[in-house]
């Protein structure tokens, strides 16, 4: 079983800003969440995990199959391609500003 874990602040949703603009707590409990969903499936599953460059240091499994986000492209683009080769998705976004509602549909598509 494959499944996709698109975590917002480490799988790309703030590429656009510069990394010191991204508060250091939102970089720590991000890629700390991420860590420790993906520990955790790695028992049952191969996971599929977008990953902001930046963030390439911060996490690490040898279960995962990364894939690097290109700040020039579509966010959400990248993630259904990535979902689409998953049988179930786990996602980590905010709920405002609609961020997580728009990410359950695009992968619901």
């Amino acid at each position: 079983m494959r499944i996709f874990v698109g975590e917002y602040v480490t799988g790309g949703g703030l590429a656009d800003q510069a990394l010191e603009a991204i508060p250091s707590s939102l970089r720590r409990e991000g890629a700390a969440m991420l860590q420790s969903i993906v520990s955790d499936l790695a028992e049952v599953a191969e996971t599929v995990v977008p990953l902001d460059p930046r963030f390439a240091n911060a996490f690490s499994s040898n279960t995962t199959d990364t894939v690097d986000i290109d700040r020039e492209q579509s966010l959400w683009g990248q993630w259904v391609t990535a979902a689409q080769t998953c049988d179930a998705a786990l996602l980590v976004a905010p709920e405002s500003d609609g961020i997580l509602a728009k990410a359950v549909a695009l992968l619901r598509a």
